[in-house]
C-alpha cells in the first residue's frame, strides 16, 4: 500500500509513525510525502520516504488537484492523508475522482469540511445540534461590549492566525470587521480531543488531553486524561459530524462544569502526538479500517504528560 501525506510540513512524527508500521495484515505500507519545496522536514525524515513537490493550493486549487492526480496515478498511491486546512475543501470536492483512479482520500464530505473550517457555519451547525459554543458575533454584527474581554479571529483562519484579545470596550468597533468574528472569552480548563471515525463515518476511538500550554495555535504541553465525560463527548461528536478520519477538537470546561466547544479541525492536528504517545496508533487503525479489518484500540492507554521539542532533519549535500 502506497500512502501519501500531502502538505506534510513539519509533521515529522506522522511520517516516523508510518515508517514504523511494518506489516499490517500482509500489507507493507510505502511512505510518500509532498509539499511545496524539497527542503521540508517531513521529506527528510528517512531515505525510505519518497517525496515530490506540488504547487501551492492557494495559488490555484484546481491546478493543485490536477498535479496531485497526475502524481497519484504515476506513483500508484492508494491512500492520501491531507495535513493542511486549505487543501481539504478541494480534496473533498474531488474525492470521488480520486476514488475512480484507485486512490482513497482520508477526507470528510464537502459539507463536513465547510461546517468545521468556516467558523460561522460551524457556530450555527453546533447551535442546531445542541453543542454549546461561546457567544459569537460575525462580520457586520454589533458585538456586546459588556461581554469583554472578547477574542477576535478570522472566520476562515487556521492556527490562531490574526487572533487578538480585545480587553476593553474601547477596543471593540461598532461592527465586526469583514472576514472576522468576535467571541466571548470563556474562563476554564481547555482540552483537546481526537475523535477517530472510519471510512463510513463510524466511531472508532477518541482520546482527550488537558492542555497545559499552547504555541502558535498548537498544543505544546499536555496531559492525556481519561473520563467517561470525554468518552461521551467523543461518541456524540462522531455521531453528529459523521466525519472521516481524525477530527481534532478544542473545548473548555468552565467552573460550573459546562462544556464550550471552540474549534473543530477535520484532520490530524497538533495534539495527535500525545494521543499516539498514550498508545493509540490511529494510522494503523485507519489502514485496518480501509482494508475491512476491525482496529484494536484500547479504551484506556498510558498515563502521560509531556511537551513538544525540536529536532533537526537534514540531508548531506550531493546526495
Amino acid at each position: 500500500m502506497n500512502i501519501l501525506f500531502t502538505n506534510a510540513g513539519r509533521r515529522t512524527y506522522l511520517i516516523e509513525d508510518a515508517l514504523a508500521l511494518g506489516k499490517i495484515h500482509d500489507i507493507t505500507p510505502r511512505v510518500f510525502v509532498c509539499d511545496t519545496t524539497h527542503l521540508t522536514a517531513s521529506m527528510l525524515v528517512s531515505p525510505d520516504v519518497t517525496s515530490f513537490v506540488t504547487p501551492r493550493v492557494s495559488d490555484s486549487p484546481e491546478h493543485y488537484v490536477s498535479v496531485l492526480k497526475h502524481e497519484c496515478k504515476n506513483r500508484e498511491i492508494d491512500l492520501i492523508i491531507p495535513l493542511m486546512d486549505f487543501e481539504l475543501a478541494i480534496l473533498a470536492d474531488h474525492r470521488e475522482h480520486f476514488n475512480a483512479m484507485g486512490t482513497e482520500v482520508l477526507v470528510s464530505s464537502p459539507e463536513v469540511i465547510r461546517s468545521t473550517l468556516d467558523k460561522q457555519l460551524c457556530w450555527y451547525f453546533c447551535e442546531q445540534h445542541g453543542l454549546d459554543m461561546p457567544d459569537t458575533w460575525f462580520s457586520g454584527q454589533s458585538a456586546n461590549r459588556d461581554k469583554t474581554p472578547l477574542i477576535s479571529k478570522r472566520t476562515l483562519g487556521s492556527g490562531s492566525e490574526d487572533l487578538a484579545i480585545l480587553k476593553c470596550k474601547e477596543e471593540i468597533p461598532d461592527l465586526v470587521p469583514e472576514d472576522f468574528l468576535f467571541q466571548e472569552m470563556v474562563v476554564g480548563q481547555e482540552y483537546g480531543i481526537d475523535v477517530l471515525n472510519g471510512m463510513e463515518g463510524e466511531f472508532l476511538h477518541c482520546c482527550a488531553r488537558r492542555k497545559i500550554s499552547m504555541r502558535h495555535g498548537e498544543t505544546d504541553k499536555a496531559e492525556v486524561v481519561y473520563d467517561e465525560l470525554f468518552d461521551e463527548i467523543g461518541r456524540s461528536i462522531s455521531e453528529i459530524f459523521r466525519h472521516i478520519g481524525n477530527l481534532d477538537i478544542d473545548f473548555i470546561i468552565d467552573s460550573s462544569g459546562k462544556v464550550f466547544f471552540i474549534d473543530f479541525n477535520p484532520r490530524f492536528g497538533g495534539g495527535y502526538p500525545f494521543t499516539r504517545a498514550a498508545g493509540f496508533d490511529y494510522l494503523r487503525a485507519i489502514i485496518e479500517n480501509l482494508v475491512g479489518k476491525s482496529p484494536e484500540l484500547a479504551g484506556r492507554g498510558r498515563n502521560i504528560i509531556g511537551a513538544k521539542g525540536i529536532r533537526l532533519f537534514f540531508q548531506e549535500e550531493g546526495r
